[in-house]
């Protein structure tokens, strides 16, 4: 809901990415996670997922806000 996601702001905020490149970085980050399919609708979201490879994953920062935010529900 529109709420959750304003609660993430602070991923976005001053960083040039947008929240889908926040959470697919997130998703890249993992080890153990070796693929992470996305789906496309036009020839920009392809651009914006495939600029998330090469960029570097959440800020350390970042991650205790996360699962402060997860563990809330």
């Amino acid at each position: 809901d529109r709420v959750r996601a304003a609660s993430l702001g602070f991923l976005t905020e001053g960083r040039g990415q947008t929240l889908a490149q926040a959470a697919l970085r997130f998703a890249l980050m993992m080890p153990q996670t070796s693929t992470v399919l996305v789906g496309f609708s036009d020839l920009e979201q392809v651009e914006t997922a495939a600029s998330c490879y090469a960029g570097k994953g959440i800020l350390p920062e970042d991650l205790p806000r996360l699962a402060e935010l997860y563990h809330a529900d």
